[in-house]
């Protein structure tokens, strides 16, 4: 498998993860929001004394806030099933390329090594291990011979 087909679908998994936190960050959000917007609509909108009867946004806010977390909910789904599909697909038909075992393609990695490679790589260490025929002299010892004086 290529470089760049591997990177694609890392790529498309890692989308995959993000668009599954944010959709649950949504939802979170939407808690938060139901949390603090009628608090925050009592005290600085609305007279907290003469209120009587809930305004209507707040009867409607939870519709509002959870039908959008779901929605995006739905639409983050909807995209990771339909990249993990596509990242299924690219590893099956990288999988299936025959273009390895031969090195006829641009897409192949150079991480092995040929035979034909392997056996050139052989020649050249076996030449640099080899003893090297140097022509020896033998040296042979002078007898040195001191003259007798008389």
């Amino acid at each position: 498998m290529s470089y760049q087909t591997e990177f694609a679908i890392q790529q498309l998994r890692t989308q995959n993860l993000v668009k599954g936190v944010e959709s649950l960050s949504g939802f979170v959000a939407a808690v938060v929001a139901n949390m603090l917007i009628p608090q925050l609509l009592i005290k600085y909108v609305y007279d907290p004394t003469t209120l009587t009867v809930a305004p209507p946004i707040f009867e409607y806010l939870p519709l509002v806030t959870y039908g959008l977390a779901l929605l995006y909910f739905v639409f983050a789904m909807a995209g990771n099933f339909i990249r993990e599909k596509s990242a299924r697909t690219m590893q099956k038909e990288a999988s299936l390329l025959p273009c390895c075992s031969d090195r006829s393609c641009v897409d192949c990695t150079d991480d092995e090594i040929s035979e034909k490679e392997l056996k050139e790589l052989e020649k050249i260490v076996d030449n640099a291990l080899k003893p090297t025929k140097k022509a020896t002299r033998k040296v042979v010892a002078k007898k040195s011979s001191k003259k007798k004086t008389k």
